[in-house]
């Protein structure tokens, strides 16, 4: 669309053409045709959307006239519904936004962190996980078009509290959030950005985050920016599972933490699983933390299981795992278990993790394998039974920091001076379209010789290390890479 400002400005006086601009730069804040509808605490079924008269969240969300809506700090508890079964539910197309004051007219305005927008499943007896929401969000890509593709956005929110522990399907599953692709050609694959998912639970699997893409059906998210916090299931997955059972639940991760989340049986943080002959869970993840999760069985961090004739694949690009314990796999547990499992590793850090029975870094079980280049190994690439070691593997110390606030929009671990995983990556990972050249933290790619295995590319300035890259070093940041990757 053209805009004649000539036209429109000769025939504006100063006033008017105030108003104007203001309504030219708002109509370029949101995508065309987007209604916009505003959210606050004190908002009412009967409100416009507009700030000076604000909607409750629960009716924006079922409101068809609202594609695109500003939430204002504070914290919000699903409504609609009986009992534990109630939710936010979020329809295809809906694009969700935390982190407002109140007032503003540019979506740009906003700031997720001075303006902590919640979403709470603490409805019943406050602090009493007991009674709380099943799912505190529900994304249903089973049901009428049945598409929640990248066109619906969930940006800027803690999501907290949810306990899926329900008696039946799937109310057993994904406190935090549950993703369902069902069916043939059905989907769930949202854009969830800027996220922290803190203390949810489940009964089964998918403490935090239950992807269901079954019967041809696709359930892959997009992760950017997201941390996953004291999330706990009783089975899998203490923060994520994804289940693809004669379907896809392969979702990409970028610029992601997992840290102290717990499984009592396999997968502490995230469960991959992989069931049926055309059953497929393949994720992708780029500049992710591991550290300090736990599972009392199989895989600390990550367990990547290829059942009943599936596959489980991931892809793992710049990680660093450290701090995370199980029984087997203190890391990772691939298990092929009448499947295929093949995880693919390149740039990645498994150091300083634990394991009580064997493998602290990883275990290879029942024609498991994993390819590994360019990654540093406690104990080296030969050391893991069933590994295919390519080039540039180390055993050498990486020296890794605590985890902590070192720049970015997530917590991360600094590798500090005489790290081995300085200036030792495959630059064509580093520049590979997940990773981009850009770190965890949104500094550049690389501030050497080469780039850094590992999500944290080292700044280094004669014999210092500065844990941010400095305004230059950070062109543009991690906003810039939100933008990037969409």
């Amino acid at each position: 669309m053209k805009i004649d400002f000539s036209s429109t400005a000769s025939a504006l006086v100063d006033g008017g053409r105030r108003l104007a601009l203001l309504i030219l730069l708002f109509a370029f804040s949101a995508p065309a045709n987007a209604v916009v509808c505003r959210i606050t605490t004190t908002g009412t079924a009967a409100g416009s959307g507009a700030w000076a008269s604000p909607m409750d969240l629960q009716t924006a969300l079922t409101n068809v006239a609202c594609n695109e809506v500003w939430v204002a700090a504070g914290t919000y508890r699903p409504t609609a519904g009986t009992g534990r079964a109630i939710s936010f539910n979020i329809r295809p197309g809906v694009a969700l936004y935390g982190g407002f004051a109140g007032g503003e007219t540019l979506r740009d305005e906003r700031n997720p962190v001075a303006n902590s927008a919640i979403l709470s499943g603490d409805i019943g007896m406050p602090n009493d996980p007991g009674d709380n929401s099943y799912h505190v969000i529900y994304m249903d890509g089973t049901t009428g078009a049945g598409v929640i593709d990248n066109t619906t956005v969930l940006d800027g929110f803690t999501i907290r509290g949810g306990n899926a522990g329900g008696d039946n399907f799937p109310h057993f599953n994904g406190g935090g959030l549950l993703c369902r692709g069902n069916g043939s050609g059905k989907k769930c694959s949202p854009t969830l950005r800027r996220l922290v998912f803190d203390t949810n639970r489940a009964g089964w699997v998918g403490g935090a985050m239950y992807n269901y893409g079954s019967n041809g059906g696709d359930s892959s998210p997009v992760l950017s920016n997201v941390t996953f916090i004291h999330n706990t299931a009783v089975e899998y997955g203490g923060a994520i599972y994804n289940e693809g059972y004669n379907g896809n639940s392969s979702p990409r991760l970028a610029n992601v933490t997992f840290d102290d989340n717990r499984s009592d049986y396999s997968g502490g943080a995230m469960y991959n699983g992989g069931g049926g002959s055309s059953g497929i869970s393949s994720p992708v993840l780029s500049n992710v933390t591991f550290s300090n999760n736990h599972a009392d069985d199989d895989g600390g961090a990550m367990d990547n299981d290829g059942y009943d004739g599936g596959n489980s694949k991931p892809v793992l690009n710049n990680v660093t795992f450290n701090g995370n314990s199980a029984a087997r796999g203190g890391a990772i547990f691939n298990d092929a278990n009448s499947g295929t499992s093949i995880a693919v590793l390149s740039n990645v850090i498994l150091w300083g993790d634990t394991a009580g029975n064997s493998g602290p870094e990883m275990i290879n079980y029942l024609g498991a394998s994993a390819t590994i280049d360019h990654s540093v190994i406690a104990g080296g690439c030969a050391s893991i039974s069933g590994a295919i070691c390519g080039s540039g593997n180390i055993a050498g110390d990486p020296k890794l920091g605590a985890l902590a606030d070192n720049g970015g929009l997530t917590q991360t671990m600094l590798p500090g001076s005489g790290s081995s995983a300085i200036n030792t990556g495959n630059a064509a990972t580093c520049a590979n379209a997940y990773v981009n050249n850009i770190d965890q933290r949104g500094v550049s790619r690389p501030q050497g010789s080469s780039c850094d295995i590992g999500t944290v590319e080292v700044v280094v300035m004669g014999d210092m290390i500065f844990a941010d890259g400095f305004d230059e070093a950070r062109r543009g940041g991690a906003e810039a890479l939100e933008a990037g990757r969409g």
